[in-house]
């Protein structure tokens, strides 16, 4: 029906008490095609009316070409107590054609319907005299618009002046809305999607000079150099120039700039601005292809729709008021919700909670309530509740590597009782220790905890109700022991065997021959070629004084994974079958111990490390995988960017990927490597989750300043990997300086986060702190201090136990279903329990739990987990 607007006559003024009608040259109900159309192209214009039974309607159009013409409509249906009545007609020539409707009354009243006062367009309004038009764009073959020079048209089309007049408090979000939507109606998509590039070709100085709302007079160059602005209007400028980018990023105009971002950069801030918004856009594919639709939510909050085929949608709001925060209330298009910018939660409510508060098309059911700050924005995706992932049972887990769970070595000796001695310093199990044994092949000195050791652990955790362990990845370790840069990303570390009992029993593949042979077929793509590589390692080894060559040194027979060298050479050949033994030994304890756990209700929480070592089994077979140059070493390396933490950044030294190659694949290789985690445990950690989104590039020798981010394969891989496997049972290590893009990414996949306590915005956790949304809450990691270290360099001036009794009760009752304490926290230990200090590679990944300790720990985790079932049940 026809909708009311301010200062428009009522019917019963026009003297037609209950006549009404609607056209909306913005709903292809009303124009179809929407938006401009070509030369000859035919056009279907339609006008309900309510209660006019008898009248004549009829379309009047000019045109600076041919003047005014009448041409006679159609009553062709009846809709919801409508008469629609319609025509069709072609325009022959380029230019712009104006149209209203004339409607002949019964009693030979006539009646006019157009367009609003001050608009060409959307929905209008009856008149009983002459009203504005609305607007009809008619373009040559070529899709350009008529009557206009390509600059002149790029000029006029600008709408930078009239984006930063509203975020300059100049004009209205309404105003800006009527403006976008006029373009977009009487435009092609090309010149429409031009005309939202309003960013093109301006640099950083220009644009923070314009959205920092100084005078032209007051802005100050230093020296000739960049524009100076003092800190309180670089940080509203650069607030709104966020707002800017993601009006231009996200809308149509996105779809133009597909490499790089076309605005001239020479602040650091504003690349990253820029960038962020950029793949934002490539993260969530209804940026790129979605329907677009733009509207105004009130006077300062500007908002737009992307649609995409899948059914998923997304809503762009941007607060232009530098005064007034809102609250805004969104239509819920889809089961569930997430906000990608800063990744809050956003209340949900039904509508009768809103008290009118919503005026403006579409009605729902429901809405999502979106907190807008001053200058503020927001990304809300809507999509289904359930995604590509594998949903985790909410419960408590515990993190603890199998090398840190304790073991006598003589089960005699006394054990000890006073807490200050409830860790001790495991045998490093570490690459320096492949001299002195079989490096694919069980430890000759201290037995692993693979066995026994690990069962007394899940009984432990099964005892106190606690529903995952959590573990550090279980692959061969690097010279310093630290799992997350070994020599295989498929293998098992054997240093985690735990011996026979007896020196007669045999290895598992005597006892199962028909075991072991399924296990190498099954398992061949990876293990033939690890075999090989180990089995050259030693012999290599056996000859030289020297640490182990990596493989880019070795002689060239051996430079690349050739089966038959291996079937040639009696000694590689034993070399590789004790290393498929050792493996299939691996493989038949571990998968005894998760037997194990999951009878006893323990579902066990793997890690995957997102790169490998240059020097690995896996660079050394598929080397067309990552970015080599001729000799093997790598030509890029992975790493982080200069940070407020790292001012130089970081040098990682492992190969990236070549995801182009991987893509072309079907990512067979990683498709694999998920395959072979998901076998191993019940859920898998992803580590470095944001180099799935993009990846830190350094070329080979140069500096961390010098790298640059590069497009990851974002939820390609994973839908590729749902295809085959199912829902994923995965955790997405998202911490750091974690980008909108990384959000999208994880709302898209579904994937849980993760929340570190220690980590809390404003660094103050006993402020009071939350879980963000679709997040596993922790005290902490592997990587950071242990909860007690934490509290006392944090809060030096408060009772330590208080405090972390306090962090703790948090993290166990808070709303996320999962919850997850390290081994460390739980038994209440300081740093010099910590498992590793990232920046150094001495001193870590040694730490190892007391037995008598862990087991006065049980009634800790015990009230834990009572704790944790009432706050869910709360």
């Amino acid at each position: 029906m026809q909708a009311k607007t301010a200062g428009a006559p009522t019917d019963r003024e026009m003297g037609v008490s209950n006549m009404q009608a609607c056209h909306n040259s913005r709903d292809v109900a009303y124009r179809l095609p929407y938006g401009a159309v070509q030369q000859g192209e035919s056009v279907a214009l339609s006008i309900d009316l309510w209660d006019a039974q008898g009248a004549i309607v009829r379309l009047r159009t000019w045109t600076a070409e041919s003047g005014e013409r009448i041409y006679p409509m159609d009553a062709v249906v009846e809709l919801h107590g409508a008469v629609r009545h319609k025509v069709e007609l072609a325009f022959d020539g380029a230019g712009i054609v104006w149209y209203h409707f004339i409607i002949q009354m019964a009693d030979g009243r006539v009646l006019r319907y157009g367009a609003c006062d001050g608009k060409t367009g959307g929905e209008g309004r009856l008149y009983d005299w002459e009203p504005p038009s609305f607007q009809l764009t008619v373009c040559d073959p070529n899709g350009i618009a008529p009557s206009r020079d390509e600059d002149d048209l790029r000029r006029s089309q600008s709408m930078l002046g009239p984006v930063a007049d509203f975020l300059l408090g100049r004009i209205s979000a309404p105003e800006l809305a009527e403006m976008i939507e006029a373009l977009r109606e009487n435009y092609p998509d090309e010149t429409f999607r031009h005309a939202l590039a309003f960013l093109e070709g301006m640099d950083d100085d220009r644009l923070l000079g314009l959205f920092s709302g100084l005078p032209e007079s007051e802005l100050t160059l230093n020296d000739g150099g960049p524009l100076v602005l003092d800190d309180h209007h670089a940080g509203i400028a650069k607030g709104r120039l966020w707002c800017a980018s993601l009006l231009q990023m996200l809308s149509p105009a996105g779809t133009r700039q597909t490499e790089s971002c076309p605005v001239v950069h020479t602040d650091r801030d504003c690349q990253a601005i820029f960038d962020n918004a950029r793949d934002l856009r490539e993260t969530l594919p209804l940026f790129m292809d979605g329907t677009f639709s733009c509207f105004a939510a009130n006077e300062d909050v500007l908002g737009f729709w992307r649609r995409g085929a899948d059914g998923t949608s997304a809503c762009v709001l941007v607060n232009g008021s530098l005064q007034n925060a809102h609250d805004v209330f969104v239509p819920m298009t889809g089961e569930a919700v997430s906000e990608v910018i800063g990744g809050y939660d956003v209340p949900v409510c039904d509508a009768s909670e809103l008290d009118g508060r919503v005026d403006a098309p579409p009605k729902a059911q429901r809405y999502a309530r979106v907190r807008l700050s001053q200058i503020g924005s927001a990304v809300v995706y809507f999509h289904p509740t359930q995604r590509l992932q594998l949903p985790m049972d909410a419960g408590l887990g515990v993190l603890a590597h199998i090398t840190s769970l304790p073991v006598s070595k003589n089960p005699n000796a006394p054990e000890a009782s006073d807490k200050a001695d409830a860790g001790r310093t495991a045998p490093a199990a570490s690459e320096k220790a492949e001299a002195e044994r079989d490096p694919s092949g069980v430890p000759d000195k201290n037995p692993g905890t693979l066995g026994a050791p690990a069962r007394e652990f899940v009984d432990w955790l099964a005892q106190a109700g606690a529903r995952y362990w959590q573990v550090l990845p279980v692959n061969p370790t690097d010279e310093y022991g630290s799992p997350y840069a070994g020599i295989s990303a498929f293998a098992g570390n054997t240093r985690l065997l735990e011996r026979p009992s007896a020196p007669d029993t045999g290895d598992a593949a005597d006892r199962d021959p028909d075991a072991y042979r399924r296990f190498c077929t099954r398992e061949a793509d990876w293990l033939e070629p690890y075999a090989a590589f180990m089995a050259i390692r030693q012999k290599l080894a056996a000859t030289s004084d020297v640490e182990p060559l990596p493989w880019q040194d070795w002689p060239n027979a051996y430079r690349s994974f050739d089966p038959s060298v291996i079937q040639a050479d009696p000694e590689l050949r034993e070399h590789a079958e004790r290393c498929r033994r050792a493996q299939f030994e691996f493989e038949q304890q571990w998968d005894d111990l998760r037997r194990y756990a999951n009878a006893r209700g323990v579902l066990i929480v793997g890690d995957m490390p997102i790169y490998v070592s240059a020097d690995s089994a896996d660079v050394w077979a598929n080397p067309e995988l990552f970015q080599l140059e001729p000799d093997g070493r790598p030509a890029a390396v992975a790493g982080c960017p200069p940070d407020a933490f790292a001012e130089e950044g970081q040098l990682w030294g492992n190969p990236v990927y070549n995801w182009d190659a991987l893509r072309e694949s079907g990512y067979d290789w990683w498709l694999r490597r998920l395959q072979r985690a998901f076998r191993l445990y019940d859920f898998v950690r992803l580590d470095h989750f944001i180099g799935f989104s993009r990846y830190y590039r350094i070329p080979k020798g140069k500096p961390a300043t010098e790298g640059n981010y590069c497009p990851g394969p974002g939820a390609d891989l994973f839908r590729t990997a749902y295809e085959q496997f199912g829902p994923l049972p995965v955790i997405a290590e998202d911490l750091g300086s974690i980008t909108p893009a990384v959000r999208a990414l994880a709302a898209a996949c579904g994937f849980p986060g993760m929340d570190v306590v220690q980590f809390a915005d404003g660094n103050d956790p006993l402020s009071g702190w939350r879980p963000r949304p679709a997040k596993v809450a922790y005290t902490g990691t592997h990587d950071n201090q242990t909860l007690v270290g934490y509290v006392r360099k944090r809060y030096p001036d408060l009772d330590c136990q208080a405090a972390v009794d306090r962090l703790m009760r948090d993290v166990v009752t808070c709303e996320a279903p999962v919850a997850v304490l390290p081994l460390q926290d739980l038994m209440g230990l300081d740093d010099d329990a910590r498992m590793n200090t990232p920046g150094t590679s001495q001193g870590n990944w040694t730490w190892q739990a007391d037995r008598q300790a862990l087991r006065q720990t049980g009634a800790t985790l015990h009230a834990l987990v009572d704790m944790r079932n009432a706050s869910l049940e709360a």
